[in-house]
């Protein structure tokens, strides 16, 4: 159990995530950008569910690998819903 589950946030902004992850917000906006780290975006805002940190993190820890961030994503599509992604 995350410290989400006990209250926290359900979305982490990209600062928040990258910094937990001990990354550059870069690499993250560059990551989602491409289709390799799930997000939602809003009006060119980007939030992280934590949730999907935190099954990212589960799966690292019970399988005992690495754990690639695009496996948490839908394969690349020009569009969702029948709206462009961006």
């Amino acid at each position: 159990m995350s410290e989400y589950d006990l209250g926290g946030p359900r979305f982490l902004t990209v600062g928040q995530a990258a910094k937990l992850l001990g990354v550059s917000p870069m690499t993250i906006y560059r990551a989602v950008d491409d289709g390799g780290f799930p997000a939602i975006r809003i009006r060119g805002r980007i939030s992280i569910p934590a949730k999907a940190i935190d099954a990212m993190e589960e799966i690292a820890v019970s399988e005992m690998r690495v754990v690639d961030a695009s496996e948490f994503t839908l394969p690349s599509s020009n569009s969702v819903g029948g709206r462009s992604r961006r």
